[in-house]
């Protein structure tokens, strides 16, 4: 089948989860063109900015804007990006879309997809905490496919013929055992964005005697600074914080999910913290990528799938505790061979949770549903 898969619009772990599924498609047999909505984004976001300063050619504007203004803001960047969708979709032949995430896809790029004649699969990889934003995209979606077990009844009602729960994966090719790397060896890691609760956590806990790096994105800033994304500037949000206390943990910016597997392999104790509001049971990426590569972790307690997917295999402690997160990695640091042990124990429980895996329960789905029809 022709599949044009609709790319990530940011650089962060969403294009980890885009790699992960357009190679698990190609491994399938599948025909895969990539519709790179992250470069349309930042394209248009330019010509904007050259237009307002006045730098752009006027007869070249008028073949292109429309005569109210079209880049008056992101919603209409966002449509301009999205609506050319169906020429890459033409161009290719393609059979089916798969738009991965979706949070900077306009809504008329689904619609004019389905209007051809192309279903379009949705994989949401931002709920609980997109949901209220991606409404008006899963009206246009065929399916839906959320990473939070508690969003599928959120969705149910708006997709036109199914929601499911489709958990994030690893990539079966890339998130492998492997040798440490010189240079990455250390004693705790931990890779993600620096939201506000994450920085609090990490700058309250008690790092002395403990090789400790940070990695992701990580804004500095003075003692206290919160600075947001553009995303959440624009929603009025707040959420990405940075301490001047954590400045000596953070070893590298953002990081391809290539490096990001050295980290884990190079590691005594990969960390994962998910975002605390009580609204998420479902774990994230990042579990399933250590797990998969033989990493040792400790993760928070926050969500409840972690016990029923990998058991007790992965140690816990108490979300938002910076005493007692301190306190449970140096309990496992003074135990190397139970870590071992139980590493070997996660690598086996997550074995059946690949790209490869999630490809197969959605491909199965879609044939219930063509049978049915």
């Amino acid at each position: 089948m022709r599949v044009l898969l609709v790319g990530a619009a940011a650089d962060s772990s969403i294009r980890d989860v885009e790699y992960g599924w357009r190679r698990a498609l190609e491994r399938a047999g599948h025909d895969v063109r990539l519709f790179n909505l992250n470069t349309r984004l930042k394209l248009y976001s330019e010509w904007m900015r050259l237009r307002m300063e006045g730098l752009t050619c006027p007869s070249c504007d008028a073949s292109v804007m429309e005569p109210d203004g079209l880049f008056a803001d992101q919603v209409t960047i966002m449509a301009a990006a999205s609506e050319c969708v169906i020429h890459e979709a033409m161009r290719h032949g393609s059979e089916m879309a798969v738009i991965i995430s979706g949070c900077s896809f306009h809504p008329n790029g689904a619609a004019f997809l389905q209007k051809a004649g192309i279903p379009v699969v949705t994989v949401v990889t931002e709920s609980p905490y997109n949901d209220l934003d991606m409404i008006d995209l899963a009206r246009v979606s065929t399916i839906v496919a959320t990473n939070e077990r508690r969003s599928v009844a959120h969705f149910a009602g708006l997709a036109g013929e199914a929601a499911l729960y489709l958990p994030t994966a690893y990539d079966a090719e890339r998130h492998t055992p492997g040798p440490p790397e010189a240079g990455k060896q250390c004693d705790v890691f931990f890779v993600g964005t620096g939201f506000d609760e994450r920085a609090r956590l990490f700058a309250d806990a008690d790092w002395s005697g403990i090789d400790f790096r940070l990695a992701g994105f990580w804004p500095t800033g003075e003692d206290g600074e919160v600075i947001p994304t553009a995303q959440e500037a624009r929603l009025g949000q707040v959420a990405i914080g940075h301490d001047a206390r954590l400045e000596p943990f953070i070893a590298r910016g953002l990081i391809d999910n290539a490096e990001t597997v050295r980290w884990y392999r190079s590691s005594r104790i990969v960390l994962a913290v998910h975002r605390d509001d009580g609204r998420g049971e479902s774990i994230g990426p990042r579990v399933y990528e250590a797990a998969a590569t033989g990493a040792f972790q400790v993760v928070d307690d926050s969500r409840p799938e972690l016990r029923d997917v990998f058991g007790d295999s992965i140690p816990t402690f108490r979300a938002g505790d910076p005493e007692h997160l301190a306190w449970t990695v140096r309990h496992w640091l003074a135990r190397p061979d139970q870590r071992r042990l139980l590493a070997e124990r996660a690598r086996r429980a997550v074995r059946h949770h690949s790209y490869d895996d999630r490809l197969a329960e959605l491909t199965a789905l879609i044939r219930r549903l063509r049978s049915a029809a």
